[in-house]
C-alpha cells in the first residue's frame, strides 16, 4: 500500500535556462551515489506538466524531476529527490514554483536549485512535516497548489487541503476503479476517470457532478485543455484520444504508443499534448491534427532483466516486454524494441557480443543481432502443462533449463528448440528459480516449498536437497569455483551452502523484506544481494562465513537484478525505478 506525501519544490528557471550545454548533456552523470559511475534510464514516467511559457516539460518519476527544453527535447536537469517517487507535479507563482506529490515522505520545502559546477547542482536542505494520505491512484494537483485529488480502487475520490493536511471531502466519483483525475487551467472543474469506461466533469467548489462525457473509453491518465473544451484521456493498452465537451464527440485519435498510458498533459496554448507511457517514450502531439511532432526516450517502467555484452561496450535491459540497448561508455541508448508481449526472464549476450538473446515465460526464444537489429532466430519451447516460473541458461549457452508451477525441470537444447531431458524434483511447489554451476555439472532449483536442491545435470539425479529458509526461496548463485551456493528467500534470510558436503555454512538474517537477487564477484571473495529494503549489501566472504562489509542507497524501488561485467570491474544494479546503475567495482569493492 502505498502513502502518498507531498513535497514542495521551489525553482528557480533563470538559472535553470542559463546552465551549459555540456551540463545538458551528461544527464547519465547527475545526482550518482557515491560509487556509481553512470545511470541508465530515466526512471518510470509518473506525471508530466509544461511551464506556465510552454517552453519546458517537467517529468515526475521514480527517481526525481526531469526538466526538459520543449523546443530540442533536450534534458535541462534532473530535480533528485532523494529517495521519494514524485507522483503528481503542479507549477504555481507563474512558473517560478513546482509542486510536487511523493510517495514517502514528509512535506519538502526546497530554496531553490543553484549551479555550482557542470554535473552537480546544490540541493536545498529539507524540512517539513508528514501528511498520511493513504493508497492513492492517479492523484492530481490543482494549478494553485492547494488541493490534491486522488482515486482509489472502489471507484472513489478524495479531496485533500494541503495548506492543512486534512482530507476535505470523499465523493464516489466511479462504479470501478478510479485511476485518473486533473484539475481544470482555472482550478473550478476537476475531470476523472475509472475503470468503468466513464469521463465526469465535477464542479470543485460544490463537489456536484456537471455532465458525463463519455461512457465507453476507460482512462488510466486524463488532462483538460485550457480554453476548457477538451479532454484527453489515455488508456492501459496505449490509446491516447481527444474529446469536445460540449457534443461528447472524439475528435482525434493519437497513434504511437504501445503500452499504457501513464501521464498527459496540454500545453499552455492548447496546441500541443504530452504523453508519457510504458513503452519508455514521451510523445508531443499536434492537437489540430494528430500528428505526432517529438519523441522523448529513455523512461523505462521498470528493469526485468539485464545483461553486459563480454566485450564491455553494450549493456541490455528489458522492461513489460520492451529490450533497451545502451552503449556501456557513453550512456547513449542505441535501440529499443518490443519482443514479447510477455515479462522477459533472461537476456544473454553471445560470446561475440554481436547477438543478443531473450527469453520470455511463454516460454519463447528470440536472438537479434544487437548491431542490425535482425532477427536471427526464434522458437518457441512447448512442454510445460503449467506456468513456466523460472529459466536458465547455461555459461556456454548451449542448454536452457526450465521449471514450472508444477515440479519437473526441462531441459531444452537453444539450437533445435527441443527437449533432451526432464528431471522429475521432489519438490512440492512450484520451482521458482534455477542456476548452473560454473563447470556445467550442477543444477539448483529454488521452489516455493522453501527447499532447494542440487542435481548432477548429466544423469539428472539428485545431489543434495538443502533446508534451512522458512519461505519461498527466491533468488540463487553458485561462486565462480563452484564449491558453493548463495541463497536469498522471501524469509528475509541470505545463506551460504557448501556445495560439495551440503552442509549450511552460514545465515544472515534481519534483512528489511525478501532477498530478491543475489551474485558473486569474480573473484569469488564477495557476495552481493538486494532485498525489499532498495539497498544493495555487499559480504566478504572470509573462513566460510558472510562478514556485512558495504551497503550501496542509490536506487528508489525494488532492486530485482544484479550482475558484473565480464572483466569484473563493473557491477549492475536494475530496479523498479526504471533504472540501471553502473557501479565502480574497484571503488567500492569491500577488499580495494
Amino acid at each position: 500500500m502505498k502513502n502518498l506525501h507531498i513535497c514542495t519544490i521551489l525553482i528557480f528557471f533563470l538559472m535553470i535556462s542559463q546552465m551549459s550545454n555540456g551540463f545538458a548533456q551528461d544527464y547519465t552523470q547527475w545526482h550518482l551515489p557515491d560509487g556509481a559511475k553512470m545511470r541508465l534510464g530515466k526512471g518510470e514516467i509518473n506525471d508530466i506538466k509544461f511551464s506556465p511559457d510552454g517552453k519546458q516539460l517537467a517529468v515526475g518519476t521514480s527517481i526525481g524531476i526531469w526538466i526538459y527544453d520543449v523546443n530540442t527535447l533536450k534534458e535541462i536537469i534532473l530535480l533528485n529527490s532523494d529517495r521519494y517517487t514524485i507522483d503528481a507535479i503542479s507549477y504555481v507563482n507563474d512558473g517560478t514554483t513546482l509542486i510536487s506529490a511523493s510517495e514517502l515522505g514528509p512535506i519538502f520545502n526546497w530554496d531553490g536549485v543553484t549551479q555550482t559546477t557542470p554535473s552537480k547542482p546544490i540541493i536545498p536542505e529539507i524540512v517539513g512535516r508528514s501528511v498520511r494520505l493513504g493508497f492513492a491512484m492517479g492523484p492530481a494537483l490543482s494549478p494553485n497548489g492547494a488541493l490534491l485529488a486522488n482515486g482509489s480502487m472502489s471507484g472513489s475520490l478524495t479531496l485533500w487541503d494541503l495548506h492543512k493536511g486534512q482530507q476535505i471531502a470523499r465523493i464516489e466519483a466511479h462504479s470501478r476503479h478510479s485511476f485518473a483525475s486533473a484539475f481544470s487551467y482555472d482550478g473550478s472543474i476537476l475531470v476523472t476517470g475509472g475503470e468503468d469506461g466513464k469521463i465526469h466533469l465535477w464542479d470543485v467548489a460544490t463537489l456536484k457532478l456537471q455532465q458525463t462525457l463519455t461512457k465507453s473509453s476507460s482512462s488510466h491518465e486524463i488532462a483538460m485543455s485550457p480554453d476548457g473544451k477538451k479532454v484527453a484521456n489515455g488508456n492501459f493498452g496505449g490509446g491516447l484520444f481527444l474529446w469536445d465537451i460540449d457534443t461528447k464527440q472524439k475528435l482525434l485519435t493519437f497513434k504511437g504508443h504501445t503500452d499504457a498510458i501513464r501521464a498527459i498533459a496540454f500545453s499552455p496554448d492548447g496546441k500541443m499534448l504530452a504523453s508519457g507511457g510504458w513503452d519508455a517514450t514521451i510523445r508531443l502531439w499536434d492537437t489540430k491534427t494528430g500528428s505526432q511532432i517529438g519523441i522523448i526516450k529513455g523512461h523505462p517502467h521498470f528493469v526485468e532483466q539485464m545483461a553486459f555484452s563480454p566485450n564491455g561496450k553494450s549493456a541490455a535491459g528489458s522492461s513489460r516486454g520492451v529490450i533497451h540497448i545502451w552503449d556501456s561508455d557513453t550512456g547513449i541508448e542505441i535501440s529499443s524494441e518490443k519482443t514479447h508481449w510477455g515479462l522477459i526472464r533472461e537476456l544473454k549476450f553471445s560470446n561475440d557480443s554481436n547477438s543478443l538473446s531473450s527469453i520470455s515465460i511463454g516460454i519463447s526464444l528470440r536472438i537479434a543481432d544487437v548491431l542490425t537489429n535482425r532477427e536471427i532466430f526464434t522458437q518457441e519451447f512447448k512442454g510445460h502443462q503449467t506456468n513456466v516460473w523460472s529459466i536458465a541458461m547455461s555459461p556456454d549457452q548451449t542448454i536452457l533449463a526450465s521449471g514450472s508451477r508444477g515440479n519437473k525441470i526441462r531441459l531444452w537444447d537453444i539450437t533445435s528448440g527441443k527437449q533432451h531431458r526432464y528431471i522429475k524434483t521432489k519438490h512440492k511447489n512450484g520451482i521458482g528459480e534455477l542456476a548452473f554451476s560454473s563447470d556445467q555439472t550442477l543444477l539448483a532449483s529454488g521452489s516455493h516449498d522453501n527447499t532447494i536442491r542440487i542435481w548432477h545435470l548429466t544423469t539428472g539425479s539428485e545431489k543434495f536437497m538443502l533446508s534451512g529458509h522458512t519461505k519461498e526461496v527466491e533468488s540463487l548463485a553458485f561462486s565462480p569455483d563452484g564449491r558453493f551456493l548463495a541463497s536469498g528467500s522471501w524469509d528475509g534470510k541470505m545463506c551460504l551452502w557448501n556445495v560439495e558436503t551440503g552442509v549450511q555454512i552460514s545465515q544472515r538474517g534481519g534483512f528489511m523484506g525478501g532477498i530478491i537477487a543475489v551474485c558473486w564477484s569474480l573473484d569469488g571473495k564477495t557476495v552481493v544481494s538486494t532485498s525489499q529494503s532498495k539497498q544493495i549489501q555487499l559480504w566478504k566472504q572470509d573462513d566460510n562465513r558472510q562478514i556485512p562489509a558495504a551497503m550501496l542507497i542509490g536506487h528508489n524501488g525494488w532492486i530485482r537484478n544484479i550482475s558484473f561485467s565480464a572483466d569484473g570491474k563493473t557491477l549492475a544494479s536494475g530496479s523498479d525505478d526504471g533504472t540501471i546503475l553502473l557501479w565502480d567495482w574497484e571503488r567500492i569493492a569491500p577488499d580495494r
